[in-house]
């Protein structure tokens, strides 16, 4: 990857790419991946259903009780022991999906419980994958390339499920790393929930499906960019900028998740003394900006 692809056509394919593969940490990539889960959310919220009872019986909390406690390892606010359960949470959301679809869809009318249900499947994936990389890294802060050896090569007869499942699809490419398979793994959960909520919302030609996979795949490049920055120019953050307003600013951002007051952030961080042109232009951009964006992570800090 160069330069040039990452600021006009990067994607989640290039997790597996220098830079950014080795500058990458653990929290960034697990907030990447809640911040695309989240965009789908509506998809798991209280289930519209012909009874009450059976909004009770079918509602699909777990997938945010999933969300949240990667969310929450992500700030260091939750450990890995705790975080182990995020995928049962997923899996069991992605089961009452599938059993509402099952039991009661009947016609066509009631195509969008069975959309549902695999868009749900799907972010069940990915949240497993997110599981599994938590286990992998243990830390938040520790480096994607340095927790993915723990995977080992090839060889190696205790390699995770999910990087076996990619074996078949990769058999032969010489090149081909447990490493490898394991961010193809994630990238294809991730682009799978894109093309599962498509297809949920209404039918569409191959053309017109072209067209808006294409068009969320776009989406990918802002959210890599707040979350990461730029891999090939790293900003050095000055301990001298976290003054108490800057550090409070950031904190309140990143807990409330309201990034209006982002340019706020740029006049605090310019009265302490920053005039680092990245980090006070990407606060004053246009965003979009989500928990795990770069600049409010360097103000926090480890306390993230």
């Amino acid at each position: 990857m160069t330069e040039d692809e990452w600021l006009t056509r990067c994607g989640f394919h290039h997790l597996e790419s220098r830079p950014l593969y080795d500058r990458a940490t653990a929290r960034q990539v697990v907030s990447l991946v809640v911040a695309w889960l989240r965009r789908y959310d509506r998809y798991w919220a209280p289930i519209p259903s012909p009874g009450e009872v059976v909004a009770a019986v079918y509602r699909t909390d777990q997938m945010d009780w999933a969300i949240d406690l990667l969310e929450q390892w992500a700030g260091c606010r939750a450990g890995q022991l705790e975080t182990a359960g995020a995928a049962q949470d997923a899996r069991e959301a992605a089961h009452f999906a599938r059993v509402l679809a099952e039991e009661f869809v009947e016609d066509d009318e009631d195509r969008p419980m069975e959309g549902r249900a695999r868009v749900t499947e799907v972010a069940a994936d990915a949240v497993e994958s997110a599981c599994e990389l938590v286990r992998l890294c243990q830390s938040p802060g520790r480096g994607l390339a340095d927790g993915l050896a723990a995977l080992g090569d090839r060889e190696n007869p205790n390699l995770p499920p999910l990087v076996l499942a990619r074996e078949g699809p990769r058999r032969g490419l010489i090149l081909s790393t447990p490493q490898q398979r394991f961010l193809d793994r994630l990238v294809d959960d991730l682009r799978g929930l894109s093309g599962e909520a498509i297809e949920a919302e209404v039918r569409l030609t191959s053309e017109q499906y072209n067209t808006a996979i294409d068009a969320e795949f776009r989406e990918e490049q802002p959210l890599l960019h707040d979350v990461f920055g730029n891999p090939f120019r790293p900003a050095a953050f000055d301990p001298a900028w976290r003054t108490e307003a800057v550090f409070a600013l950031a904190r309140q951002v990143s807990e409330s998740r309201d990034f209006a007051t982002m340019p706020v952030l740029a006049d605090a961080l310019e009265d302490a003394g920053c005039a680092d042109a990245a980090v006070l232009a990407h606060c004053r951009g246009g965003g979009p900006h989500v928990r795990g964006c770069w600049v409010v992570d360097l103000v926090l800090g480890d306390r993230v």
